[in-house]
Formats: structure tokens, C-alpha cells, sequence
């Protein structure tokens, strides 16, 4: 019996302390994949209330967190419902209740959307090169600059809340443009601007503002020594580069959402945010900020990690002469409102500044090594 009664015994403490370290194993699997990197418009971030979407092959559902609404579909928000849909990296969509939206295209250079009814707030990044177009039944406003708006289609009027920003308003032959602090209303033919009273906000834009500061403190939350792997893993994977957008979508679970990692050092969002942490504050390798496009190492099997960052790259980087920048810098220079210390029409920073990132010809050197690159110009949390 005393036999019996220490098998057993053993057995149990065999499977007590098997059990925490299957569970460590499954933890760390997981911490290894537990972000995801996309360059994409489209992604569902959040869903409040009902929300529906009528797909392009003639089927529809609920619209949940997570799913994509791709070209020409339709979401439509209830009586109770608002979205926020990703548009390309760093700028988002919020749908207020009873409003009805599609993609008409998604392309960087090329982003148009279609309102057909209700209020929409758009946070975006835009510029003379970066143009977002926003259609209506019948009418159409160009954001050309890095702001947030407010657009309403109603059944006889529509109109552009311009908050921060400027837009164009086109009717007919007529090109019109509308500043931060005013609004732009449409009845028929007619175009009518005048001042808005900011204090004079709703629901909508009180949630959107939530949104954005909530948003900045993920991008804060993104710690170099956790971060730097999963970056470079998917640079190498052809899942990014500094040529494709403003920046990355990055989705952590932990936050349970998407955030944006800027690739332009001392970014703010539209809304005036600091996003504390950019894409050079994660010491990548000299190839990845320099190469032009989508470097490619043949030395570097499948599975195998690519070369780390003080080794230098293992072939001369890439570059095309037709492409003199990447989107970002173009943003920057073209764009009144890019949030950077350096605009004189935006909000004052909520941290200190931080350097002009560096010019692509010639190359200059990587920021320190030191642990706290990132660190170092936090300051304090937006």
C-alpha cells in the first residue's frame, strides 16, 4: 500500500508541475505572435451597437471587430451603433448612428469614400500628394491637409465641419476652401461658411476625441525590447516598408485593438497626441530605413533570423532614382498640419520634441544603442 500511495503521489506531482509549464510554453508561443503588422486599409477596430455590412457578392451580416470591409461594401450603423474603421495607416473612420459608408478605393495616393447618409468623423493624414476624397450623393469634399472633420449628409443639405484642417468643397465649377473653425454647408447650388463654437461638441466627436487619445497610448505602450523582433520579422516577411505608407498598423492583443506606429519621428495624431514611440525608435537593421524597396538578402534561408543591427547589412541597400522619398517625408513636406514640432498651426506638443528624422541621401547613422532610444523622448503620457 505505502508503494501504491508514492506512484500515486508522484503521478500528482508530476502533472501539478506539468500543467505551469505547458501553460509557460503556450504563454511564450503566444508572446512571440502576439502582434500583427499590416500596411492595409480596412481593418474593423471597434464595434459599438449594431453594426451591418452588405458585401459586394449580395451577402450581409453583423460587421464585428476584426472583420475587413473591402471596396464597395456597405456598413450602416443603427440607432445605437458607431464604428471605427482603419483607413491607410494613421488615420481612421468613426461612423455615429444612423450613417451609411463604402470604400470606393483604398490606395495611399488614392483613398476615396463614399457617405450616403449620417455623420462620420474623419482623423486623418493627408497633404497636396496624400488627398482623401470624400463623395456624397450629388456633392464632394477633398481633405488636403492632416486634420479631423466632421462630415454630415443629410436628405437636402450636407456639410464639412472643418475642426482642424482644411478641405475643399466642389459644387459644380466651384472650388471652396473651408479652414479649421468653420463649417461648410450645401443647399443645392448654394455654399454657405461660417464659424463653428467648439464648445457647442456631441457625443460623436466627444467619442472620437477619446478614441484618438486612447489609441496614442497604445503606440506608447509598444516597448522596444518587445517589439523590435516582431517588426523585423515581418519587414523580412515582405510585410512592410517605408515606401508603402505614413506608417504601420499594429494590432496587440493585450490592448485589444489596432494602433499606429509612425514611421516620422515626432509625430503627433491629428488630434494634437504625442505617439511617443516611431519606428526609429526600435534600432532596426541599416538596411530596413535605407533600402529602396524591399531589400532582399540571399544569404538569409527561410526561419533564419536576419543579421542584427550593428552588423550592417549584408548587401549594398537599393535605391531608385525616380523615387525620391518615402510617403512620409513627402507628408511632412507637403503638409501644413503633419504634427510635427515644426508646424506652426498645430496644437502644442503633450511631449518634448524630438529630431528631424534623418535625410535619405546620404545615409546617416542609426540612433544609440542605448536601451532607452526609445525612451528618451517620451516625456510624459499623452
Amino acid at each position: 500500500m505505502k508503494s501504491e500511495f508514492r506512484i500515486v503521489l508522484c503521478m500528482a506531482i508530476a502533472a501539478f508541475v506539468a500543467v505551469p509549464l505547458a501553460a509557460q510554453s503556450s504563454i511564450t508561443s503566444a508572446l512571440g505572435d502576439k502582434y500583427v503588422i499590416s500596411a492595409k486599409a480596412g481593418g474593423t477596430n471597434l464595434i459599438e451597437g449594431e453594426v451591418t455590412v452588405m458585401r459586394t457578392d449580395g451577402t450581409s451580416g453583423l460587421l464585428v471587430k476584426g472583420m475587413r470591409v473591402e471596396v464597395g461594401d456597405r456598413v450602416s450603423t443603427g440607432v445605437d451603433g458607431r464604428a471605427e474603421i482603419l483607413l491607410n495607416p494613421g488615420s481612421y473612420l468613426r461612423m455615429g448612428p444612423n450613417s451609411v459608408f463604402e470604400f470606393v478605393s483604398t490606395s495611399l495616393d488614392d483613398l476615396k469614400v463614399r457617405i450616403h447618409s449620417g455623420s462620420v468623423i474623419f482623423e486623418v493624414f493627408a497633404s497636396n500628394d496624400f488627398v482623401v476624397d470624400v463623395e456624397l450623393d450629388g456633392n464632394a469634399f477633398k481633405l488636403i491637409d492632416s486634420g479631423v472633420y466632421r462630415i454630415n449628409a443629410g436628405d437636402n443639405t450636407d456639410s464639412i465641419v472643418v475642426i482642424r484642417g482644411r478641405a475643399q468643397v466642389k459644387d459644380g465649377g466651384e472650388t471652396t476652401t473651408v479652414r479649421g473653425g468653420r463649417v461648410a454647408t450645401l443647399d443645392g447650388d448654394d455654399v454657405a461658411i461660417a464659424r463653428t463654437n467648439r464648445r457647442d461638441t456631441d457625443g460623436l466627436e466627444e467619442w472620437s476625441r477619446q478614441r484618438s487619445r486612447e489609441l496614442v497610448r497604445m503606440t506608447s505602450s509598444l516597448r522596444p525590447r518587445d517589439f523590435r523582433e516582431p517588426l523585423m520579422n515581418a519587414f523580412y516577411s515582405d510585410h512592410w516598408n517605408l515606401w508603402d505608407s505614413f506608417g504601420l498598423w499594429v494590432f496587440n492583443p493585450y490592448r485589444g485593438g489596432w494602433c499606429f506606429l509612425p514611421f516620422g519621428r515626432g509625430w503627433r495624431s491629428p488630434y494634437g497626441f504625442w505617439y511617443g514611440y516611431d519606428i526609429w525608435s526600435y534600432r532596426l537593421p541599416w538596411e530596413i530605413y535605407y533600402s529602396n524597396p524591399r531589400p532582399r538578402q540571399p544569404s538569409t534561408q527561410p526561419g533564419t533570423m536576419p543579421p542584427k543591427a550593428d552588423q550592417g547589412p549584408s548587401q549594398t541597400p537599393r535605391r531608385s532614382a525616380a523615387t525620391s522619398a518615402p510617403p512620409y517625408i513627402k507628408m511632412e513636406s507637403g503638409s501644413s498640419n503633419t504634427g510635427r514640432r515644426t508646424s506652426p498651426n498645430f496644437p502644442p506638443m503633450t511631449g518634448p520634441p524630438v529630431s528631424a528624422p534623418p535625410v535619405f541621401s546620404p545615409p546617416v547613422a542609426l540612433p544609440p544603442k542605448s536601451d532607452s532610444a526609445g525612451s528618451a523622448g517620451r516625456g510624459r503620457r499623452p
